[in-house]
C-alpha cells in the first residue's frame, strides 16, 4: 500500500513536470518562474504526504512508520528548501504540519497552569529547544507565520500586543520580516495607549489647513471614513449622532475623510455628516494620504474610531463598533460622564468593516496548534 501510494505521487510528479517543461517551450517565461511553480509542487506533494502519514496515525495506529523510500522522496522535495520557505506559503504549513504533533504536546506541557501564556509564546520555545537544526530563516518565516495567525488580531488584550512587540525585537533576525510584521502589528493593534498622537497634514472643506493639536486641553474622539465604504449611513451615522450628542459638551470630534479626492470628501461630508457637531478634515490623498500612514488606516479597518485625551495622547486602541462597550468605558473616563449602560449586543453595528468576526479574529491565546486550517 505505501509502495503504490508513493509511486502514484511519483507519477503525479513527473506528469506535471512533463506540462511544465512543455509550457516552458511554448511561452519561455523566466526561469524564476519555472523555478517557482516547481516548488509549488514540491509543497503541495509534501502537505499530501504529510497527510497520508497523519492520517494513518489518527485511524488508531499512532505508531505507524513511513518507510525510508518515502522519507528520502520526502527530502528530495525539500532540496530547495530555503527558498521554499521564502516563497510558498504551502511550504511553511507543511512544516508546521509536520511540527503540530510534537508542538502540541510541548505546548501542554509548558503552559498549565499559565493562564496568560500565548501561542506565539510557546512556539518562540519550542522553536529554541525542540527545533535546533532548523534553519533561523525557516524560524523567522515560521514563527511570523504563527504570530499572525495566532496573536495579531483585534482582540489582543494590551499585554498580548507588548509581548508580541518583544518577541518580533528579540527573536525574529529577519530584517525585512520584522519590519513587516511590526507593520501589521500597528495596523491591527495601533498605538500604544499615552503615546503622543502624531501630527499630519489635513484640510477642511474651505481649503484651509487644519491641525488636530488645536484640540490640546480637550479630549476628542477621530472618525476616519470614505463614501464607499459600505453601511456608513445606515449603520455608523446613526449611532455616532447618538454619542456624539451625548459626549459633546465634554470633548471635540474630528471626521477624517479618506477619500480619493478633496471633492468626494465635500460631497461625502455634506451628505453624511451634515448637522452633526465635529470639524470635518481631509486627509489629501486618501489611503495614502500622510495622516492614513501615521495612523495605520486601511480600507479593511473603516470606518476605524480612536480616542485622543486632553494632553494629545493616545487613549485608546483603534475601534470599529460605536457600540462597543469598551469604547464607552474609554470616552467615560475622557470626558466624566456616564452613558447609559444597555445590552451591548443592541448597539452592535452590522457591517462593520472591521468586525473581528468577519476579520479571522483568532480563538483565545490558549489554543495550541501553531498549524493553520488548510487552504480549500
Amino acid at each position: 500500500m505505501k509502495i503504490l501510494f508513493l509511486k502514484g505521487i511519483e507519477k503525479v510528479q513527473t506528469d506535471i513536470n512533463k506540462n511544465i517543461e512543455e509550457n516552458v517551450k511554448k511561452f519561455n517565461p523566466d526561469n524564476e518562474i519555472v523555478q517557482w511553480k516547481k516548488n509549488d509542487l514540491s509543497s503541495t506533494l509534501l502537505t499530501i504526504l504529510n497527510q497520508y502519514e497523519m492520517s494513518h496515525k489518527q485511524m488508531g495506529n499512532p505508531s505507524f512508520k513511513v518507510t525510508k523510500a518515502f522519507t528520502d522522496y520526502e527530502n528530495k522535495l525539500q532540496e530547495n528548501k530555503d527558498i521554499m520557505v521564502k516563497e510558498n506559503p504551502y511550504y511553511r504549513q507543511y512544516l508546521l504540519g509536520k511540527m503540530s504533533p510534537d508542538f502540541q504536546k510541548y505546548a501542554q506541557a509548558n503552559s498549565t497552569g499559565k493562564t496568560d501564556i500565548t501561542t506565539s509564546e510557546l512556539f518562540t520555545e519550542y522553536l529554541k529547544k525542540n527545533q535546533k537544526d532548523l534553519s533561523q530563516t525557516a524560524k523567522d518565516y515560521l514563527l511570523a507565520f504563527v504570530m499572525a495567525q495566532s496573536d495579531i488580531h483585534p482582540g489582543s488584550p494590551e499585554k498580548t500586543v507588548e509581548k508580541i512587540k518583544k518577541i518580533i525585537d528579540t527573536d525574529i533576525k529577519d530584517a525585512t520580516i520584522k519590519e513587516d510584521l511590526k507593520k501589521i502589528q500597528f495596523a491591527i493593534n495601533g498605538f500604544k495607549i499615552g503615546e503622543q498622537a502624531p501630527e499630519a497634514s489635513l484640510i477642511k472643506a474651505d481649503g484651509k489647513s487644519y491641525s488636530l493639536s488645536s484640540n490640546k486641553g480637550k479630549p476628542y474622539m477621530m472618525m476616519f471614513y470614505a463614501s464607499w465604504n459600505p453601511y456608513i449611513g445606515e449603520a455608523s451615522i446613526p449611532v455616532l449622532k447618538e454619542v456624539v450628542n451625548f459626549y459633546k459638551s465634554k470633548m471635540n470630534f474630528v471626521f477624517v475623510n479618506v477619500d480619493d479626492t478633496k471633492d468626494q470628501f465635500v460631497k461625502t461630508s455634506n451628505s453624511l455628516l451634515k448637522g452633526i457637531a465635529g470639524t470635518n478634515a481631509y486627509g489629501e490623498g486618501g489611503l495614502n494620504s500622510d495622516i492614513a500612514k501615521k495612523y495605520g488606516v486601511y480600507g479593511f479597518k473603516l470606518p476605524c474610531f480612536i480616542v485622543v485625551d486632553k494632553d494629545g495622547k493616545i487613549a485608546s486602541k483603534p475601534f470599529f463598533n460605536l457600540g462597543d462597550p469598551e469604547l464607552v468605558t474609554v470616552l467615560d473616563k475622557q470626558t466624566g460622564l456616564s452613558a447609559p449602560k444597555v445590552n451591548p449586543n443592541v448597539q452592535l453595528q452590522p457591517g462593520s468593516g472591521m468586525d473581528p468576526a468577519a476579520a479571522g479574529q483568532q480563538a483565545p491565546q490558549q489554543q495550541a496548534n501553531p498549524q493553520p486550517a488548510q487552504t480549500k
